[in-house]
């Protein structure tokens, strides 16, 4: 079995900048078969919540602004995403039903940082793939 500790990213890639996968590798001992049907589950799941947040937006409902931004925000901090300020942020204006432009120009932030994400976690699949 081959732990995602032998897999060797260099520093030239993106991964150091946005993804932390300690937490992962410590929760499952560095077991790249575990890992990589983790980071499949998230890329399978995460792209219905980005749109359930984004119809939440369009619609204004902060419930479901506030409760999909609080899932994405676990998610994120889970899978190791360095930078999940936007989650918390969206969280705590939908909370307080706070301004929608302010939430939007958030989210747009957001997927910057969740497309780059999922870039990744590709990467680090493809790799993980062709260690196993």
């Amino acid at each position: 079995m081959n732990t995602i500790k032998e897999i060797n990213f260099t520093k030239k890639e993106p991964i150091d900048s946005l993804i932390d996968l300690n937490y992962l590798n410590e929760c499952f001992l560095g077991d790249s078969e575990i890992l990589l049907e983790v980071i499949s589950i998230f890329l399978k799941q995460t792209p219905g919540k980005i749109e359930i947040l984004k119809q939440g937006i369009t619609s204004k409902d902060y419930t479901v602004i506030r409760e999909t931004a609080h899932f994405l925000k676990s998610s994120f901090l889970t899978m190791g995403l360095k930078n999940n300020t936007e989650c918390s942020e969206i969280e705590s204006l939908a909370l307080k039903n706070g301004k929608i432009e302010k939430i939007t120009s958030l989210f747009n932030t957001l997927m910057s940082v969740y497309k780059t994400c999922i870039l990744e976690f590709e990467l680090i699949v493809k790799r993980l793939k062709k260690n196993a």
